[in-house]
């Protein structure tokens, strides 16, 4: 499981759905669950490279961290 904090994400430009499809679009991904309230996405599955995580994030003009 990798937990990344989302920046500028905001419901009134439907951004959560874009970046649920844009994580789980990465290689390994078999769910995403997005918690609004905290910017936080949760990307479960096996075999996940973690900078293509931020980097599909990036390709959709959104910074994303890994949660410690």
């Amino acid at each position: 499981e990798n937990s990344l904090n989302n920046t500028g994400m905001t419901w009134s430009r439907g951004c959560p759905p874009r970046v649920q499809s844009a994580l789980s679009s990465v290689s390994g991904v078999e769910s995403v669950t997005i918690d609004f309230a905290t910017k936080t996405a949760t990307v479960t599955g096996s075999g996940i490279d973690t900078k293509a995580l931020s980097a599909c994030l990036a390709d959709t003009k959104f910074a994303a961290t890994l949660k410690d």
